[in-house]
């Protein structure tokens, strides 16, 4: 499972957090609550940063996409 942050790229300009199983999956997706899953040149939960500044304790926001993130990859992962 990998976590990080992106400064930004082609298929999102602004920063973003970002957690993605190894090997990626395949088949339908568990819905997450926070974050959104994308498929532009790899498969993996991805939170924006505008969704992070907008929060109202940004803090909690980020450790709850990244949280929540882990187990879905870590469920998935399990089979």
């Amino acid at each position: 499972i990998g976590i990080g942050l992106s400064p930004g790229d082609d298929a999102y300009p602004e920063p973003y957090w970002y957690v993605n199983p190894s090997p990626a999956p395949d088949g339908d997706l568990p819905e997450p609550e926070s974050g959104q899953w994308t498929d532009k040149g790899w498969t993996g939960l991805v939170l924006e940063a505008g969704k992070v500044i907008d929060a109202a304790d940004q803090e909690a926001a980020s450790r709850e996409f990244v949280g929540e993130s882990v187990n879905l990859c870590r469920g998935i992962l399990a089979g």
